[in-house]
């Protein structure tokens, strides 16, 4: 079963009245010169492409970071019970879910409305995204109990580094 031909005409499903349309509004495509072959070598070596991914891999390097060790912080540093407070352990994940649809929905309507370019819009929500959990995890201080004593009566605020 081929769901792909290189020509229209080869296609066995298609319908003469389609064949007929994409004849005559873009031609005889068999005799098309061929294109050019992408420059995958440069493209992928350009300043912009390695700025992206190199966003991308921090993002989530952070991400991943707080996936796995969220639950054991929870768990041994503030004494939380995971099997009856899971719900707290996974709410982090719950929220960013909500604030993902949100923000692409936002993202949409900038864009129709033409208040940004798709551009800026893509900039904006990239930077945004891409710095949201470093102001987070680097902004807040958590508490945590004393190590030594296992005592909620002394507690020491740590701040993140980054």
């Amino acid at each position: 079963m081929s769901l792909v031909t290189d020509l229209p005409k080869d296609h066995p499903r298609i319908s003469s009245e389609e064949l007929h349309y994409l004849q005559k509004t873009i031609g005889d495509v068999s005799k098309m010169r061929k294109t050019a072959k992408a420059p995958w070598g440069r493209i992928l070596m350009s300043l912009p492409v390695l700025g992206i991914a190199t966003a991308h891999v921090c993002n989530n390097w952070g991400f991943y970071t707080l996936l796995t060790c969220l639950p054991t912080y929870m768990k041994q540093v503030l004494n939380f019970d995971l099997s009856q407070d899971g719900f707290v352990s996974a709410l982090p994940y719950l929220v960013s879910w909500f604030v993902v649809v949100l923000a692409g929905q936002l993202a949409d309507h900038v864009r129709n409305k033409r208040y940004l370019s798709t551009v800026a819009v893509r900039k904006i929500w990239q930077s945004i995204g891409n710095q949201s959990l470093r102001l987070y995890s680097g902004e807040r201080t958590f508490p945590v109990t004393d190590a030594t004593r296992r005592s909620h009566s002394k507690r020491i605020y740590l701040r993140p580094i980054l």
